[in-house]
């Protein structure tokens, strides 16, 4: 248990525990002041994080990549191939987290549209299983 406030003779410590990636977190925050103390806990199961459905890659450091930071802090290493509407292969990366920001495998900007992604996982999950498909669009800046 981490102690994070201490004054004179009285201690608060907040201490957590997870059994695994998807179990619910247990936080217990233990109060003390002499040989008294008194403990209170609660359970916070993690939410789920949706996979974004569009990109606006125009430098405002708003949704400018396909960031799925999330599910690598959850599930560990995954790979990401996105299609165009023709089912070409615009973009792969092994070991994702958010290197799509609407620029294809040749550097050039994606038009605007609708992409379709194929996530790999590493190793499966409960969540997600192995693969996990869906589309995303790119509203790119009109030039």
């Amino acid at each position: 248990m981490e102690k994070l406030w201490v004054q004179e003779a009285l201690t608060l410590s907040i201490g957590g525990s997870q059994t695994g990636n998807n179990d619910p977190r247990t936080f217990t925050v233990t109060l003390s002041e002499g040989d008294c103390s008194n403990s209170k806990s609660i359970t916070v199961t993690q939410f789920n994080c949706v996979i974004p459905q569009g990109i606006s890659p125009n430098g405002d450091d708003l949704n400018d990549c396909f960031d799925l930071e999330f599910i690598v802090d959850r599930f560990g290493a995954f790979s990401v191939d996105i299609y165009n509407r023709y089912g070409t292969n615009v973009f792969s990366q092994g070991n994702y987290i958010n290197e799509f920001c609407g620029v294809d495998q040749d550097g050039s900007d994606l038009i605007t549209g609708t992409y379709y992604y194929v996530i790999k996982f590493t190793e499966p999950n409960d969540e997600y299983g192995e693969v996990v498909t869906g589309w995303v669009y790119v509203n790119q800046t009109a030039n």
